[in-house]
């Protein structure tokens, strides 16, 4: 397992592109992404990207969207999560969970390079929403959480849920 020092550390997705071999860009899921990847000093990693701007279900409960929510929620969304190895500029995330079932237990090669506080990882050849190219992902070194710091919308929240108490087991 490995940890790269400069890889270690949490990100925030910059830009996600899709590259094709005549030469032009893709932004599949447009401009407006946001996604987070974390490589951890224990040679854990996980990240998730998605599209900004998702619809909401109409249901509350995870469980019960209808056929087009789901469909809709699976298309904008990719994530996995498991231990991680590097290898010179290559990268192999060795996927113990995936929401796309076909990585499950999988390794998932990437190239990266840091520069400073970006991280720009790259793929293989690919298929991605029926389009084959080399997706790249851009990235930028997040600054340590706080956990004394109030966060946007976190006040809401504190009053929202003030006085409630954990469930009893």
């Amino acid at each position: 397992m490995g940890s790269n020092n400069a890889l270690v550390g949490t990100w925030r997705l910059v830009s996600f592109e899709l590259r094709l071999q005549d030469g032009t860009t893709r932004h599949p899921w447009g401009d407006e992404v946001a996604g987070q990847v974390i490589y951890g000093p224990d040679g854990f990693m996980a990240g998730s990207i998605m599209k900004k701007g998702r619809a909401a279900f109409k249901a509350t409960d995870v469980m019960a969207g209808t056929p087009q929510e789901f469909e809709a929620a699976m298309k904008s969304y990719v994530g996995y999560a498991g231990p991680y190895s590097v290898h010179g500029n290559r990268i192999l995330h060795h996927a113990e969970v995936s929401f796309f079932p076909n990585w499950t237990g999988t390794d998932i090669e990437r190239f990266f390079d840091v520069q400073g506080s970006t991280l720009a990882l790259s793929t293989l050849p690919l298929v991605f929403g029926g389009v084959q190219g080399t997706a790249v992902l851009v990235w930028e070194k997040r600054a340590p959480y706080s956990p004394l710091a109030i966060y946007p919308g976190e006040e809401k929240y504190q009053k929202q849920h003030e006085g409630a108490r954990p469930p009893q087991r």
